[in-house]
């Protein structure tokens, strides 16, 4: 049922008619008798790289724009079954955390819900701000960051500064506010990528902290990093050679991002072999890299 949703998902938003298939999400939103978990699954669409995996030639910006509008419709459509979650379960965000899969699978849902209705409005920032600074556990909190950051407001700048304050001296939890913003949906990601590489609790040295950043922005943020410009991919080869330097094994990992640009559209898949190539010049280039790169090229 799973795997027919996202066949469902996929196929309208390929198409662009989300109409077919409100009716079928909306029941299972409405469905109370169903595990909590299993509904947050069946109504999270598939994923930009999924949807990436499924396209002959890939275009970032239609991905994104399919995707942001089937959550729209999708959102508003079922406004009325997302309200009923978001009051049912938010009633319960407050109790002990528990990892056990009942306690999990409310919070999954709880907070699809809450995205979904911030997405069209239902939730303001002011609301999401007061959501945040309540929260009782990180899977919660990061949750709500999510989406504040998503909507860019004056709120998401205040939260953004008071995780920092909170959790700033916590390694794990340094490294998911750093990731939440590399992967936001905005334009200007990869302004916040070039600037976060200079804030003070960023340490290139550190492995986890170069993929909570980078590793985050080049396999995850699909639109933010394969601009039309090709600015992503300078910046790409740029960072791919200095950590090189340092960590030639950590440097081939980021180098993957571009192993299938031959499956981009004509434009892109430009701009992205001349990345490689730049970066294949280099005459002190580890082995390690050598080998993604060469691999890459063919």
């Amino acid at each position: 049922r799973w795997e027919a949703g996202q066949r469902l998902m996929l196929r309208a938003m390929q198409a662009m008619k989300f109409e077919p298939i409100v009716g079928a999400f909306k029941a299972i939103a409405a469905d109370s008798g169903l595990d909590n978990g299993y509904r947050a699954a069946m109504l999270t669409p598939p994923s930009e790289l999924y949807m990436a995996e499924q396209m002959a030639v890939v275009d970032p910006q239609v991905i994104r724009a399919a995707r942001n509008a089937l959550r729209t419709t999708l959102s508003a459509e079922l406004k009325d079954e997302l309200l009923s979650i978001d009051e049912s379960l938010r009633t319960r965000s407050n109790a002990a955390y528990s990892p056990d899969p009942i306690s999990t699978g409310r919070r999954s849902l709880a907070n699809l819900a809450q995205h979904w209705l911030a997405l069209s409005g239902e939730l303001p920032s002011s609301e999401l701000f007061v959501r945040f600074r309540r929260a009782a556990n990180m899977t919660d909190r990061i949750a709500v960051l999510q989406a504040l950051v998503e909507g860019d407001s004056d709120e998401a700048a205040d939260a953004l500064v008071l995780y920092l304050e909170q959790f700033g001296g916590h390694p794990l939890a340094l490294d998911k506010w750093f990731t939440v913003q590399v992967t936001m949906t905005s334009e200007t990601a990869l302004l916040r990528v070039k600037s976060l590489l200079t804030h003070p609790k960023f340490d290139a040295t550190n492995p986890n902290r170069v993929r909570s950043v980078l590793g985050a922005f080049f396999h995850q943020n699909l639109p933010g990093f394969h601009r039309a410009d090709g600015e992503g991919y300078a910046l790409w080869a740029e960072q791919v050679l200095a950590i090189d330097r340092r960590n030639s094994q950590l440097a081939s990992r980021m180098a993957r991002a571009l192993d299938r640009w031959d499956r981009f559209e004509p434009q892109r898949k430009g701009l992205m072999r001349k990345a490689l190539e730049r970066v294949a010049s280099d005459a002190q280039l580890s082995s390690d890299v050598r080998e993604v790169i060469t691999k890459a090229l063919g």
